[in-house]
């Protein structure tokens, strides 16, 4: 019985008096909620940014140490090209020089190809941060039932 009457006291409308509480109430929790919120996204940025710093980081030693490796590896195809036209006849200087333009466009095409990958790849990458967005479809959803 007691049940019962707990279930009719809910339906009840609120008397006057007790509505400025009720949205001082109201107020509070959607504050907390926000606040909430707000935390978790501010943990989420934190987590990506952290992890862009730190491959970022990453790929710039790694690009300093291949820079290195790829002008020694450069040098010696330039010079191993040149005296292949060396042998075919061909002058020191001629045979430098077409080394150098041969090298170069090779490097060229590899180069681009590269980049065009990863500029697609980075294109595709979506940085939402979506634990936060489905919280908030959560608590939107969770507001229009309550209200």
């Amino acid at each position: 019985m007691q049940a019962h009457q707990e279930i009719d006291k809910r339906r009840q409308p609120p008397a006057l008096d007790e509505i400025p509480s009720l949205v001082s109430d109201l107020g509070d929790e959607v504050s907390q909620l926000v606040d909430a919120k707000v935390g978790l996204l501010k943990l989420e940025i934190k987590d990506e940014l952290a992890t862009y710093v730190f491959n970022s980081a990453m790929v710039a030693g790694s690009a300093a140490l291949a820079g290195i490796g790829f002008v020694l590896g450069s040098l010696a195809l330039v010079i191993g090209v040149a005296s292949i036209l060396l042998r075919n006849g061909f002058g020191a200087q001629a045979s430098y020089g077409v080394s150098f333009i041969v090298v170069a466009v090779v490097y060229f095409v590899v180069g681009l190809i590269g980049a065009l990958t990863f500029i697609k790849r980075l294109s595709h990458h979506d940085p939402t941060p979506e634990r936060t967005v489905q919280e908030l479809r959560k608590d939107k959803k969770w507001l229009k039932q309550e209200l």
